[in-house]
């Protein structure tokens, strides 16, 4: 089974391929041309950005505002 416009001639054409499509560039030199190879490409894009959501948001709740009115009373 082919799921892409041509196949892969080195293992770096495959971590090349999902690190494009996962930060959403794109560059077109590999593509799915089947619905498996869409739904597979499409999953694991939408996975990766999940992640990213997840990852950010456990270090944002780490963080803690300084603004003018926290200013915690320290005598």
């Amino acid at each position: 089974m082919i799921f892409l416009n041509r196949k892969f001639t080195h293992w770096f054409d495959a971590i090349y391929f999902s690190i494009i499509t996962s930060t959403s560039v794109g560059f077109g030199d590999f593509y799915p041309t089947t619905f498996t190879g869409k739904l597979l490409v499409s999953t694991q894009a939408l996975l990766f950005l999940f992640f990213i959501i997840i990852f950010l948001n456990f270090f944002s709740t780490k963080v803690k505002p300084k603004g003018y009115f926290d200013i915690d009373n320290e005598n």
